[in-house]
């Protein structure tokens, strides 16, 4: 493999849902794919309706990453926007979705190779299928709670009575069942319960400014667009993490391919760190958010202040499994899963060991980074 390319594309709406993932809820998934030859020697880069175009090797890795999640989004956009991937010799088509279920929505239907999710719809997916392997941490990232302005809501105990939305299926989900369980607070309808409602990232400032619901569970930069609107304020944060997951059958047949995955993900990691402002406008840019609200957001992910492209570290640590067992647990517990997932056992980083390897023995590509020309 030579060379690489970049297809990007938006989803839009297919009403079909699985019924492996969330089977409590009736939840309609906003999933669509614009359909993509893998057999040809040369593919584009998207952006509106023009077209740079690149040399590709055949059968790329199928990247899906999420519009509505900082700071993944800028690391995607890193990769999108310059050709690291194609000095790591490993060839990308990337796809964009709203949020977590949708981009398992594609995976399950064999649309997606590598999922960039946080541990929420990840666990999901690993529950549904057994074809797929956690290769790497991706981000750390704050889950908060968002109480409305004017709602009287100072902490998680003043939400008895009053309402709270979250997405199905994303990162706050559980965080707010296991909050409110926490706090001694019965979640349904009546008095002195909390109303559970269901929400999309992109629904829930408008819900907050229209006041039909008192506060969110949600993430970045949902958050911040909040904050910068001034519609309310947060009442709770806690540290969650996002990991690269990779189908099984690609790491186990070509597992080649994921050490260079992983390459370019870590270069990816410290070209944000470096260039900041490029890959936060690149985002606002993809995510169509006004850049003023990127001032906002709430960046915990230590990678962004790398100094040299050896801090970049993306392994998942002890804690960080234990952190993700016990969602697996919550989700099991509140029937948001089928299946039992044990974390530890569905993440393999040797992967990460021997990308880690291959670079400290090659060394690092970063003075060769340039930025793909993409006309608007």
């Amino acid at each position: 493999m030579k060379n690489c390319t970049f297809d990007h594309h938006r989803s839009k709406h297919r009403k079909t849902v699985s019924k492996n993932i969330l089977p409590i809820f009736s939840l309609l998934f906003v999933v669509s794919m614009t359909g993509c030859s893998q057999q040809h020697t040369t593919t584009t880069i998207e952006k509106g309706n023009n077209v740079a175009p690149q040399e590709v090797a055949a059968k790329p890795i199928q990247v899906g990453w999420m519009t509505s999640w900082a700071t993944t989004g800028q690391i995607m956009q890193a990769m999108i926007h310059t050709n690291i991937a194609t000095l790591e010799d490993v060839p990308l088509i990337f796809r964009s979705f709203l949020f977590g279920p949708d981009i398992n929505e594609a995976a399950l239907h064999g649309e997606v190779d590598c999922v960039n999710n946080g541990l929420v719809p990840t666990i999901s997916l690993l529950s549904a299928s057994g074809d797929w392997v956690i290769v790497g941490r991706l981000i750390d990232s704050p889950l908060s709670v968002v109480a409305r302005k004017g709602s009287g809501i100072e902490t998680m105990q003043d939400l008895k009575g009053k309402s709270i939305a979250v997405p199905f299926g994303g990162g706050s989900h559980p965080f707010v069942i296991q909050l409110l369980a926490e706090n001694g607070l019965q979640m349904g309808e009546g008095k002195g319960k909390v109303h559970l409602l269901n929400l999309k990232p992109s629904e829930q400032a408008i819900a907050m400014q229209q006041g039909s619901v008192d506060a969110v569970g949600t993430w970045e930069p949902q958050t911040a667009i909040m904050l910068a609107r001034n519609l309310g304020k947060v009442i709770k944060v806690e540290r969650h993490i996002g990991v690269i997951t990779v189908r099984k059958s690609i790491a186990q047949n070509k597992p080649e391919e994921i050490v260079r995955l992983l390459k370019a993900y870590i270069q990816a990691n410290y070209y944000v760190a470096t260039h900041k402002e490029e890959t936060d406008e690149w985002f606002a840019d993809a995510a169509h958010m006004d850049n003023n609200v990127l001032k906002f957001i709430k960046v915990i992910e230590p990678n962004t202040k790398a100094k040299t492209v050896t801090a970049i570290d993306i392994k998942l640590t002890p804690d960080d499994i234990k952190l993700g067992q016990r969602f697996a647990d919550t989700m099991y517990k509140a029937e948001l899963i089928p299946t039992q997932v044990d974390f530890n056992s569905r993440t393999d980083q040797s992967f990460l060991q021997t990308a880690l390897k291959e670079l400290a023995t090659a060394g690092y590509q970063t003075s060769n980074i340039k930025e793909v020309a993409i006309k608007k």
